[in-house]
């Protein structure tokens, strides 16, 4: 489970880019909201149907017809004009579904004015009938509108019985025209990782049914002259099988946020049979259910804006349920209304027990239409992975990354994104070459020395390649030739010693401690007087000098223990950064203000305020004493307190008030780590600058983190404290692995 949570990387990294630029204008660009109401019009279907048979097309050429006269297998009639861009859309999708589905259709535009000198290029562009053809043409039209205006087309669609199939005005959505004149899209099942929220969900019924029946019931007429005040509003029942349909689109509008459907569907294939009335409110990004049915009350909106507010008060819905869903570091609601409840048998929807609230990470199986999915890929929960040989590993997990168009499209501060989903194919884990490393339940194993290639496997098809790198075992003795070796201490003035592998060709170790007056190493303690030294337990240049692997000094790089004048500065020698402080070298193992830690002093954190961090405060550095104070680099450190001097804070409010400074959401979590003297883990990135906000383990930080490329974590901007479990970062619920701190669905 593990690895797919980190697999959120690729969608993660997205998101996060806009999180500094968009926080001010939360309400606008964060959130979105979408209404769609749909209401039986099958009382006016036939007699419309009579009206369009009846009616005489005059043509732009002086013909005359009658619909009648067409042996198309649909006829579609548009009434408009050729400036409309509606109109003129709606005839290309129409023309186009006709091309290039073979759909038999006789496209009819019929302009409403008395002179219409655009009217014939268009239909000729789209293969149809224009007609100008004024007045006859604006009065049929309006004799079939029960409206004192009109959103253009007003479209009808007639099918080979010449009954009609599509009423309605303004613009209609490709994938609507597909279901009218039944083109069907290819299309597949995908599996996504989402958290349910049914007790916020629930909580909102309340609301809505106080608004329903307070005061406050009101919309504005079209003209946004007149509040509309609607009276004698009945409660709406909670069904459990629109909260069933609800909690299923909330998923898919994590997917694609549309009334449509990622199968190309309308939203209301979401209900069973053909319901009498039904409606639909959609949003994104609210955190809270006062928030988001607040945003869908649309107080200071007009007419145009008011179609959440006026679903809530339809007097054509007597139930109601609402969905919560958590994906990819957004909130996802809807409401879905209907006249009478759901069967969810008739619709095979997950029964949602009425009484037991069931928050909880699920499954959900999305249906995405083919054309919609721009592109694929499979990703990995690491790419590489080093291990030693006769050593297990986890496998990784293997992970379907979607680019789905449409994907929040409608939010101008959000881009076209993945959506992360299980494998859609079944496969296998393979090693190649033989003989490196081997596979068994669910390990990776070394074997010997050396690389191979971990490929996950469908049928003849790689899915993705995982490079591992197999490293001989380095305590199993080495190679001596010549000298002597004394591995239990004494005495060694000569020879040769390679206690942990590899090979030596003179020197003289001793390697559990003792006096070496001529050689090269010792490993884990006592006086080393020259020669060369590659200890374990650190690292040493020693060019000259003295080496203490455990402790102890090492000058060899050059870099002095004092430099007159030299002060809040760095000082470069041997490839290493050193910071001087009133001219002496900070962060050995003198250092009076270092970090200790086992007995030592492990070194020193300190502040350069001459190079800021992405919100303008000064970096963070640590000074490492294993370098003699060298600056770290793709290093993670713990330190035993989150500030130096929290111990004097002995109060919940003095420990709060320092909290507090931290950035949203991670106040909470500093708190509670100052409070029981927690500690923290930071860490330090290719250039030594302590990481802070969203960080992705990038491909450049392999090197120092290969066990974690691809993993997400978050740092408090302040502290440097690694956030762990759940966690609100500026308002959004995060989960991270508890232990890692690495970022999970």
């Amino acid at each position: 489970m593990k690895g797919r949570q980190e697999m959120r990387r690729t969608k993660t990294k997205s998101i996060r880019k806009n999180v500094v630029s968009i926080l001010l204008s939360l309400a606008l660009a964060f959130t979105t909201m979408f209404c769609a109401g749909l209401a039986s019009t099958d009382s006016y279907a036939a007699t419309h149907a009579e009206t369009l048979m009846a009616m005489q097309i005059k043509a732009l050429d002086g013909s005359k017809y009658s619909i009648e006269d067409f042996d198309e297998e649909y006829v579609a009639v548009l009434f408009g004009r050729s400036g409309c861009y509606n109109t003129m859309t709606m005839a290309s999708q129409i023309a186009s579904l006709r091309d290039n589905n073979n759909v038999s259709v006789k496209l009819i535009i019929m302009s409403v004015d008395s002179a219409d000198a655009g009217l014939s290029a268009k239909a000729q562009e789209y293969g149809a009938i224009g007609s100008v053809n004024y007045p006859d043409n604006s009065s049929t039209m309006w004799s079939m509108l029960n409206a004192s205006s009109v959103t253009f087309p007003a479209a009808y669609v007639l099918d080979e019985d010449r009954e009609l199939v599509m009423e309605t005005t303004g613009p209609v959505s490709l994938n609507n025209l597909k279901t009218v004149f039944n083109v069907s899209t290819p299309k597949s099942t995908y599996t996504i990782n989402v958290l349910r929220y049914q007790e916020d969900s629930r909580t909102m019924l309340e609301s809505i049914n106080e608004f329903r029946t307070g005061d406050e019931a009101w919309a504005w007429n079209s003209s946004n002259t007149e509040k509309i005040y609607y009276t004698g509003l009945d409660e709406l029942e909670y069904d459990y099988g629109l909260e069933a349909a609800a909690m299923k689109r909330a998923a898919e509008i994590a997917v694609m946020y549309s009334h449509t459907r990622p199968n190309g569907e309308s939203c209301f294939t979401a209900y069973p049979g053909e319901p009498l009335a039904c409606g639909e409110n959609i949003a994104a990004g609210f955190k809270t259910a006062d928030g988001v049915f607040y945003g869908w009350r649309e107080d200071n909106y007009a007419y145009s804006g008011q179609g959440h507010r006026r679903n809530m008060l339809s007097s054509n819905f007597r139930y109601v349920g609402i969905g919560h869903v958590f994906y990819g570091g957004y909130d996802y609601w809807v409401q879905e209304f209907g006249y009478a409840p759901l069967d969810l048998e008739e619709k095979s929807l997950e029964s949602l027990n009425d009484s037991t609230i069931n928050d909880k990470p699920v499954k959900v199986q999305v249906e995405i239409a083919d054309e919609y999915i721009n592109s694929r890929d499979y990703l990995t929960s690491y790419s590489a992975k080093t291990i030693k040989t006769g050593a297990k590993a986890d496998l990784p997990e293997l992970v379907l990354s979607l680019e789905v168009e449409g994907y929040l499209s409608y939010c101008s501060t959000w881009d076209t994104d993945t959506v992360i989903a299980d494998p859609d194919v079944e496969y296998t884990w393979t090693v190649e070459p033989a003989g490196i490393a081997s596979i068994s339940d669910g390990k990776i194993q070394g074997i010997k020395a050396g690389q191979c290639t971990l490929k996950a496997v469908s049928g003849s098809t790689v899915l993705k390649s995982v490079s591992i790198n197999v490293m001989g075992s380095d305590s199993n003795g080495g190679s001596s030739n010549g000298g002597s070796n004394n591995t239990n201490g004494g005495n060694n003035n000569g020879g040769s010693s390679n206690n942990n592998g590899g090979s030596s060709n003179g020197g003289s170790s001793n390697t559990n401690g003792g006096n070496n007056n001529g050689g090269s190493s010792n490993t884990n303690g006592g006086n080393n007087n020259g020669g060369n030294s590659n200890s374990n337990g650190g690292s040493s240049d020693t060019n000259n000098g003295s080496n203490n692997s455990n402790g102890g000094s090492n000058n060899s790089t050059g870099a002095p223990d004092r430099i007159e004048g030299k002060n809040l500065s760095w000082y470069s020698a041997g490839g290493k950064d050193y910071w001087y402080e009133g001219g002496i070298k900070q962060g050995t193992v003198n250092d009076p203000k270092g970090v200790w830690g086992d007995g030592t002093n492990r070194g020193r954190e300190i502040c350069d305020n001459n190079i800021k961090d992405d919100v303008g405060n000064g970096t963070w550095f640590w000074l490492d004493s294993v370098y003699d104070g060298a600056k770290a680099v793709g290093k993670e450190v713990w330190m035993p307190y989150i500030y130096q001097n929290e111990a004097e804070w002995t109060t919940d409010s003095q420990i709060r008030e320092i909290a507090d400074q931290s950035d949203a959401g991670m106040s909470d979590c500093v708190f509670n780590a100052i409070k029981n003297r927690d500690g923290k883990w930071v860490r330090y990135d290719d250039n030594g600058k302590m990481m802070k906000g969203w960080v992705t383990i990038s491909d450049k930080l392999a090197a120092y983190y290969p066990d974690q490329v691809g993993n997400v974590y978050y740092y408090d901007y302040r502290t440097g404290l690694m956030a762990k479990g759940w966690v609100k970062i500026n308002g959004y619920l995060c989960h991270f692995d508890e232990t890692t701190g690495a970022l999970l669905d």
